[in-house]
């Protein structure tokens, strides 16, 4: 848990039942707004042709340390994105430095590969310079003035 502590991309259709949940409004699928020591920075829903089919939702959890740290004040700038992208990530689809990433998927840890490169590249998948899709590129921080102060 390095320079951004930890940052975490949590795929998911729902967390059921959390008295704090926040809602993706397009899709309807529920994060908590709080897991452990992480707070979800944002969500959005990934659509793929022009029809925009619904093809997964996304949520971003960032450690609560990393928002008054690495990140802190750096809300609505590209230095956030630079933060997200490059720092050390540790949970779902995660960089936990010395390990690797890991992902889990439908509840279960699959191997973790541990290659820094690869892991930015994946995390560059939505919040780099050239993201899959703009609109979940500026969701995923939607919640960044409210919790970087």
């Amino acid at each position: 848990m390095s320079r951004l502590a930890a940052g975490v991309f949590f795929l998911s259709l729902a967390v059921p039942g959390l008295s704090q949940d926040v809602t993706e409004p397009k899709s309807g699928a529920t994060f908590a707004a709080k897991d452990g020591g992480l707070s979800l920075l944002g969500v959005g829903l990934r659509t793929k042709s022009i029809a925009k089919v619904k093809v997964y939702a996304i949520g971003l959890y960032v450690a609560d340390s990393a928002l008054s740290g690495p990140l802190e004040g750096k809300a609505g700038t590209p230095e956030l994105y630079r933060e997200l992208v490059s720092g050390d990530f540790n949970a779902l689809i995660s960089w936990t430095p010395g390990v690797g990433l890991e992902t889990k998927t439908a509840g279960l840890n699959k191997p973790p590969l541990n290659d820094k490169a690869f892991a930015s590249a994946v995390f560059s998948i939505w919040l780099g310079d050239r993201p899959i899709q703009d609109d979940v590129k500026k969701d995923l921080v939607s919640r960044a003035a409210e919790l970087l102060r």
